[in-house]
């Protein structure tokens, strides 16, 4: 990843930051996911439930990753993940999602699941390099859904 690059979590306070992370989704899923800019929203009003990190050089938003938590479920879903293009390759993706499965660790839940499109090579090599699996029962509906077992540090 490159030095000059830091990954912070996110508490909504700074507009120009939420608008950066605002372009950068639709950048990254376009007009899939068009309920993008209000899921974030809604993520960093409830920060007990939710959780957003940002990958930030020279100022700008580079890249992002949130989850939500579900503790009747024991667990937390990553909803979304992106890399600005021109960062793409650099490391950012896996020290954002590195970030996630440590606070994920921390917080005593057992597993952290991310859906990802199946023909998605890049995400899904990103997910497994992380130690994420693939659970095959979630093929059938066009996308793969991995998770990790999450174990508490000492």
């Amino acid at each position: 990843m490159q030095s000059s690059v830091a990954i912070t979590r996110f508490s909504g306070s700074n507009e120009f930051l939420l608008g950066q992370v605002v372009n950068l989704q639709e950048e990254v899923f376009g007009n899939k996911r068009p309920a993008r800019q209000v899921e974030l929203q809604e993520a960093i009003l409830r920060p007990e439930e939710n959780v957003v990190f940002l990958a930030i050089a020279k100022g700008r938003v580079r890249g992002f990753v949130s989850a939500t938590r579900s503790p009747r479920m024991g667990r937390w879903t990553i909803r979304g993940i992106g890399v600005h293009e021109t960062f793409r390759g650099s490391g950012i993706g896996s020290a954002l999602l590195r970030h996630m499965i440590n606070h994920v660790n921390g917080s005593m839940n057992e597993i952290l699941v991310s859906h990802v499109a199946k023909d998605n090579m890049a995400s899904l090599r990103l997910h497994e390099k992380q130690g994420f699996q693939i659970d095959s029962d979630a093929r059938a509906c066009g996308t793969s859904m991995l998770t990790t077992r999450l174990v508490s540090l000492p």
